[in-house]
């Protein structure tokens, strides 16, 4: 597994723990249905950023390998680039 990969698993486990903590226990109960729906929107949208951006870190380090393999620099890519 990409050690990438790992660290936002870990991360996401860590906050969802964290927010159910803070949630609940100054609630001082398990049923709050209020408690449940912002846990479940807030991690569903954590989650899909954090898989974006690991996603899209990963993608930037294959194609930036690719453009050193070429022998083309970014400013002959992006002639906007300095």
């Amino acid at each position: 597994m990409n050690p990438l990969y790992r660290q936002a698993i870990v991360q996401s486990v860590a906050g969802l723990a964290f927010l159910i903590a803070l949630g609940f226990l100054c609630a001082g109960t398990w049923d709050s249905w209020q408690g449940w729906v912002f846990l479940a929107v807030f991690a569903a949208s954590t989650f899909g950023c954090k898989l974006s951006v690991v996603h899209l870190t990963i993608s930037w380090v294959a194609w930036r390998a690719r453009l050193l393999d070429s022998g083309r620099s970014l400013k002959e890519l992006l002639p906007g680039v300095r």
